[in-house]
Parts: structure tokens; C-alpha cells; sequence
């Protein structure tokens, strides 16, 4: 007669679920330390994250799900940064802002996020390879490494942090196919199908997340899996069917993340990445360094080069301790070991003294002969596999058994005295690793490049973007840099350096004339004119050429080409009237990337189909992935309707000399607030002979002003001796009001001056300024 069992002990058996996932939460919030603390933190990367955020949110509400081109970097010229930087941090991230988080504090939880699931997908491998306890263990060593958390909160670097969460994953799927304990037909082979599934979507996860790190994700999945391979699979069918899924896996990832590799490999000649040469020996007597710094000498981690470390993040001492602990304790388990847990042991010292070989001089025929290794820039990333092997390491202090938990009120008294010394090695590593992890982690505010001004929410916009963009151009200017600007297309690599900056005076050429412009829909990628001109002429989009940029001219399409010193996108026209559409779309190279992408869906859809029936964490984990994706494209879609980005300008001919004229703007809404663009759409007649500013001015009955922007365009970085005949520029100004309008009727009034000596340009209609709009204010 079978009994069933109580209700204590079913209560029991959740406890010891749950606790240790609840553990790894309680143990990994207070490395979330920035988002308990106002405005963002200071990191070396978080810029370029932030704004990448800031350009796809735009995108997004413009009607675009997903885009390459991020038309608002670069000052406003536009780069293809997604084309080539892998995007799933930034799709994932979005997911907060859509909740309502600014798009500062995003980039915060989307950090922070990226810190829990990688300690959870930590336990989840080492709770099935040792024990939960283990698995706990293992997971507040992945999280408190020095390295792990400098990924976070000193570099800001999205994709390689986000990248942690994969790495344990993938293992744990090759786990799973190596362990093949049946034959072929039986429900070892189905098991083992199962992991290539979900391993093929992390691997795709991986690539799609921070692509150099499948870089460092090389020996790491080749020696598991040959580990696996060798010493595991317990006959030669069995071992077979482990290489033909493992062999599956990496196919199916491939296929899932085409979309992005594909046109990443085959296009990236056509920017300053695929261009870039270093001088080697420079590079080596910088960056790779000697043996004997390999290692910390001291107990806190030193973050970043102003806090002068003797080299850029060594291993920490306190982490080589948990390390050498962890070997030891392995090594003296070793009879007790079981098999998969010896291999797990001999991969991770390899892996770790290769990691830490890398890192040194002895290295340098390694990085001067392995193509595609200088991709990484600094060998100091290597510690990735630091950290990964000091969590896995750290598992074999856990004992076999690990923590237990009962709830049955008699007897077990001797158990959870067991438990309880056993969580002695937990607590002697805490204490080694948070102490030197959070003695000198740096905690200040983020402030907008070039100023003093705290970087928040609330002035993430297009005119920090610009400044932004004006500290790496200075830089550039200033020290060099093979790496800056490095999304921008090689036909405008000559004034790379200089494209920001005014050209100086030019002689005067005959202006177009007759030439009329008027704008349609406007939206990041996508633009639409209806022109007329008496005589052919070519029209050219303030924005970077770039394969992908395509033209139809009344309804037919038309040849694109890098145009002018900048190579511009430009459309020849022919004399009289026209509809011209520019839009940025796809190459054959991206078509076959996507074709490649849906067979891998439909593979993987047929595999997980077959399954059939799902176990149930698996179908748990499924139903949550599936729920967040239809969370974000359905608050993406509400956003699009609610908040859109995109919208057609008011039209308007102002000629102002023969230098421009305006056609088009778009006003804030009569609840104007301080901050809120005012958008100018101009036509270069010719190239103008000086750099002239632009001022933007809401003024009241009695000519009192209350709110003005007085700039170059393009928030400075766009001047205007930079344009050319042609040339159709989206200006963007913010009305920055002096106090508080009083309610009543305002004009919103436009005009040209020469900045050097603040002449106005005259409107040929009359006058020096033209009266864009009028707004009742406060009624």
C-alpha cells in the first residue's frame, strides 16, 4: 500500500526548492548597490549604452520594431552601430522603459537584471552538477567576482555583462547531451535533444548579445565538450549521438542569429571596424603584462586606472584564494567525485591558467598569429573566464550534500546541525570576496559628457547626445584613437576627425535656384519630399551613406550613392515635379541573414514540437521567455500609438539669401515646457560661404523674449559651412525658457545670423526673421 505523503513534507520538499533560489537573490542585491542611489552611475561605457537605448526607443516609436541604423549618432549623421554591435541587450533593456523607467535608470535595471540571471543560471549549472548548495555557492562567487561587477558598474559594458548569463548555460547544456547513460531511441537521446534546443537559443543569445565574447566562449565550450565527448558518454553509439546533438546545437544557434552575423561579417569592411590596423608591438608592450602582476598583492580590488593599479584588473587576490581553495578541496574529494564533476575540475584549471596566460607577454605569438583574436582590444577580458572558473571552482567546497532543510517537527536534529556547519564555506567566501569587491568600487554620479551636469533621466535627449559625441570627437582630435567613431562608414573616413567642425569661409557658387522642397513624413529611417525644380539637380539626406539606403522616385526606384566630401546619401533628380522617398532597408546580405534566421525558428519550433510533452521547468521557463517577448512588442506597439516619434512637419518656404532656405518645422504643443524641441527642416541652396547660427525665440506681444535657442546647427556640430547644394538638414532646438510665461499669445520666430558678426541674413520675403507659429500659452 503506497502512503501519501504529508502535507509538511510536500511543504518541505518546496522549501528545499525555493531556498536556494531565494539565497542567490538575497546574496545578489547588494551588488545592486547604484540603483538604490540617485542618477546613473559613472562608467566607462555607459554613454554609448545609453544613447544606443535613447536612438532605438526613438526608432521604435516611429513604427520600427527593430532597426540597424541609429540615425542621431555620430552628431546627427547617423551610424549603423546596431548592424555590427549585437542588439539583444538593448531590445531586452527597452522592456523597463516600456514599465516606465527613464531611460537612464533603464540602463541601470537592465545591469542589474543582467546580475541576477547570471547568478541564477550559475546555480542552475551547479546545482545539477554538485547540489543546490553548491549551486548557491557557485553563484555568489559568479556574482561578487571584482570582474563581474567592474563589467557592471566601473565599464558599463551591456553586452559583454549581459553575456555572463549564457556562458553557464551553455554548459549545462553540453552537460546534459554528454550525458548519455542510454541508447539511441531511448530517453537519454530525448534528453539530450531537449538541451540542444534550449542550448541553441543560448548560444544564439550569446552571439546576439556580445559577439566578442564567443571569442572567450571558444575553449571553453571545445574543451567541455571534448571532455564530455572523450571520457563520458559510456559507448561508442552513445558517444556518437552526443557529438551529432552537440554538433546540432551549435548549428541551430548559428542559424537563429544569422540575421545579425551574416550581414555583420559580410558589411563590416564598409566601416572604421573593418579598416582598423594596430602596430602591434605598441599594442603588446601596452597592454599584455608581466607574469608577476598577473595577481593582486593586495586584499581590495583596485577598479580603474585612477586608482593606479599595477595592472588594469589583475585576478584578485581574494578571488585566487576561493580558487586555490576550491582546487584543493576538488582534489581532495577526487575519489568521491563523480566523473562529470573530475572533468568540470580538470576544464576549470586549464581554462583558468589559460585565461591568466593570455593576459601575459608569453602570450604574444598567441595574439599576433590567431586571426580575429585582436577583436578583443585588451587581453584583461580574458577574466571573464576568471570569473566563470572561480564560481565553478568554488562549487567543490560545498561538500556532497550541501545545506538541508526540514520541516518534520521530530528527529533530523543532527541533519540540520550537518546543515548548518556546512554553511561555513558560504560564509568564509562572502567574507573574502564582498570586502575586497566593495572596499574601493567607485560610487559617483554619472554626468553629461564635457559638463558638470548630472546625467538623469530627464535630460537624456538629442542635445547630451550631441555632447557626447563632441567628447569622443575631442578625444579623437586630441590623443587619436583607432577605435573612435567606429561605426562610421568608409566613404566619410577622411574627415573623421573633422566632419564636426566648421570647414571655414569658401567663396560664394551659384545657388540652386528655383529649387522647392516640401517634407512629408519624417521618422529615423524613413524620409519623404515632394519636390520641383526647373533644372536636375541632387538632393542630399543629412545622413552618413551606407548600404541599405534606398531611394524610389515617383513610386520607382533610384539610384543611391555616397554624395559630396561627407558622402551623403544623395538621389540625382531630374527637372520638374516629384515624390522622393529615402529610407534605410535591406541588403541582399540582410535578406539571406533573415532567411537563414526563420529556418532556424522553424527547426526549432519542429524540435521543441516533437518533444512533446514538455517537462515542466522547461515549459515554466518557455511560458515566462514567450510572456516577455509579448510584453514588450505589445507595450513597444502601445508606445508607438501613445508616445509617437515620428510625424510630418509643418511646410514652410523661407529663402534667407541665396545661402538656405526653411521648409518645414515642427512646434511643441501649445503646453509648451521648458526643454521641448522646436524642429527645423532646412534646403541648402549652396554651400554657404560662412558658418551662420540659428536662433529660435518664443516671444510675447510686447517683443519681450521668453524662451530662446541661439546655435550652430545640429546643437553646434553640424556647421553650416559643412553643407552642400542640395543638402536637407533635420535641426533640432530646445526652448530654453528665461521664467515662467505668463498666459497669453506668443510667436514662435525663427532666423539666420553670421556668428562671427551676428548679422542677420535677410528673408526674402522681407525682413530678418520668419514667424513660425503662434501659441497660446497657459489657457
Amino acid at each position: 500500500m503506497t502512503t501519501q505523503p504529508s502535507r509538511r513534507t510536500k511543504l518541505s520538499r518546496r522549501v528545499r526548492t525555493l531556498l536556494p533560489l531565494l539565497l542567490v537573490i538575497l546574496l545578489t542585491l547588494p551588488a545592486l548597490q547604484p540603483l538604490w542611489q540617485p542618477g546613473l552611475q559613472q562608467t566607462d561605457d555607459g554613454a554609448h549604452h545609453l544613447f544606443r537605448l535613447f536612438n532605438l526607443d526613438l526608432a521604435q516609436r516611429s513604427g520600427y520594431l527593430g532597426t540597424r541604423w541609429l540615425a542621431d549618432e555620430g552628431f546627427g549623421y547617423g551610424f549603423p552601430v546596431l548592424n555590427f554591435y549585437a542588439p539583444l541587450g538593448y531590445y531586452a533593456g527597452l522592456i523597463f522603459h516600456r514599465l516606465g523607467a527613464g531611460l537612464a535608470s533603464t540602463l541601470e535595471w537592465t545591469l542589474a537584471a543582467g546580475l541576477l540571471l547570471a547568478a541564477l543560471a550559475m546555480y542552475a549549472l551547479a546545482a545539477e552538477l554538485f547540489n543546490p548548495w553548491a549551486g548557491v555557492l557557485a553563484a555568489a562567487v559568479y556574482t561578487w567576482a571584482p570582474y563581474h561587477l567592474a563589467d557592471a558598474w566601473t565599464r558599463g559594458a551591456l553586452g559583454e555583462h549581459l553575456a555572463f548569463v549564457w556562458l553557464p548555460l551553455l554548459l549545462l547544456a553540453l552537460a546534459k547531451i554528454g550525458d548519455q547513460r542510454l541508447e539511441i531511441g531511448d530517453r537519454g537521446s530525448s534528453r539530450g535533444w531537449w538541451a540542444v534546443g534550449w542550448g541553441g537559443v543560448s548560444l544564439a543569445g550569446l552571439i546576439l548579445t556580445h559577439n566578442l565574447t564567443l571569442i572567450l566562449a571558444a575553449p571553453v565550450l571545445l574543451g567541455w565538450g571534448a571532455l564530455l565527448l572523450a571520457f563520458k558518454s559510456p559507448t561508442a553509439s552513445a558517444r556518437v549521438t552526443a557529438a551529432a546533438q552537440m554538433a546540432a546545437l551549435v548549428m541551430l544557434g548559428v542559424l537563429l542569429s544569422a540575421a545579425f552575423w551574416l550581414p555583420a561579417l559580410g558589411e563590416v569592411k564598409e566601416v572604421l571596424a573593418g579598416q582598423v590596423t594596430l602596430d602591434f608591438d605598441a599594442w603588446a608592450a601596452a597592454e599584455l603584462a608581466p607574469v608577476a602582476r598577473l595577481v593582486e598583492a593586495r586584499w581590495d580590488h583596485l577598479y580603474t586606472l585612477a586608482q593606479q593599479p599595477p595592472a588594469l584588473h589583475a585576478l584578485p587576490l581574494a578571488q585566487a584564494i576561493v580558487m586555490l581553495a576550491g582546487l584543493t578541496a576538488g582534489v581532495w574529494r577526487w575519489r568521491r567525485l563523480s566523473r562529470s564533476q573530475r572533468l568540470l575540475l580538470a576544464l576549470s584549471v586549464g581554462l583558468a591558467l589559460f585565461a591568466l596566460f593570455m593576459q601575459t607577454t608569453w602570450s604574444r605569438p598567441l595574439w599576433r598569429s590567431v586571426p580575429g583574436l585582436l577583436l578583443l582590444q585588451f587581453p584583461w577580458r580574458w577574466q571573464t573566464l576568471g570569473v566563470l572558473t572561480a564560481a565553478l571552482l568554488a562549487a567543490y567546497l560545498a561538500g556532497d550534500r550541501g545545506f538541508v532543510v526540514s520541516l518534520q517537527p521530530n528527529g533530523h536534529s543532527h541533519e540540520r546541525a550537518a546543515s548548518l556547519r556546512r554553511l561555513a564555506p558560504l560564509l568564509v567566501v562572502l567574507a573574502l570576496l564582498m570586502p575586497a569587491a566593495l572596499a574601493r568600487l567607485p560610487w559617483e554620479p554619472a554626468v553629461a559628457p564635457t559638463t558638470d551636469t548630472p546625467l538623469t533621466d530627464a535630460n537624456v535627449n538629442r542635445a547630451t547626445l550631441a555632447l557626447y559625441d563632441f567628447g569622443r570627437g575631442l578625444w579623437l582630435r586630441e590623443h587619436g584613437n583607432a577605435w573612435m567613431f567606429e561605426y562610421m562608414p568608409v566613404w566619410a573616413l577622411p574627415r573623421r576627425s573633422d566632419f564636426f567642425v566648421s570647414a571655414g569661409p569658401a567663396a560664394a557658387t551659384p545657388p540652386l535656384t528655383g529649387v522647392q522642397a516640401t517634407p512629408g513624413r519624417q521618422t529615423p529611417l524613413e524620409h519623404r519630399f515632394q519636390v520641383n525644380s526647373p533644372t536636375a539637380w541632387t538632393l542630399q539626406l543629412h545622413q552618413f551613406y551606407f548600404p541599405g539606403w534606398q531611394a524610389l522616385v515617383d513610386g520607382q526606384p533610384a539610384a543611391v550613392q555616397p554624395t559630396g566630401p561627407l558622402a551623403l546619401v544623395g538621389v540625382d533628380l531630374p527637372a520638374g515635379r516629384h515624390d522622393v522617398l529615402l529610407r534605410f532597408g535591406l541588403t541582399p546580405l540582410r535578406r539571406a541573414g533573415w532567411a537563414i534566421t526563420l529556418l532556424g525558428l522553424a527547426l526549432t519550433a519542429a524540435l521543441l514540437w516533437r518533444m512533446r510533452p514538455w517537462p515542466r521547468p522547461a515549459s515554466i521557463v518557455a511560458a515566462g521567455l514567450l510572456g516577455l517577448a509579448l510584453l514588450g512588442g505589445g507595450l513597444t506597439l502601445a508606445a508607438r500609438w501613445t508616445q509617437p516619434a515620428d510625424g510630418t512637419p509643418t511646410a514652410v518656404h523661407a529663402q534667407f539669401g541665396d545661402e538656405m532656405a526653411l521648409i518645414g518645422f515642427t512646434a511643441p504643443p501649445a503646453q509648451a515646457q521648458s526643454g521641448q524641441e522646436v524642429t527645423l527642416t532646412w534646403l541648402a541652396l549652396r554651400r554657404p560661404t560662412r558658418d551662420f547660427k540659428v536662433f529660435v525665440h518664443l516671444v510675447d506681444s510686447q517683443g519681450v523674449t521668453w524662451a530662446q535657442h541661439d546655435g550652430e546647427p545640429g546643437f553646434f556640430f553640424s556647421p553650416t559651412t559643412r553643407w552642400q547644394a542640395g543638402e536637407i538638414v533635420e535641426d533640432h532646438h530646445p526652448l530654453d525658457f528665461v521664467a515662467s510665461p505668463p498666459p497669453g499669445r506668443y510667436q514662435l520666430r525663427v532666423g539666420l545670423y553670421d556668428g562671427a558678426s551676428g548679422q542677420r541674413l535677410p528673408v526674402s520675403s522681407g525682413g530678418d526673421e520668419v514667424v513660425l507659429a503662434e501659441l497660446e500659452l497657459g489657457r
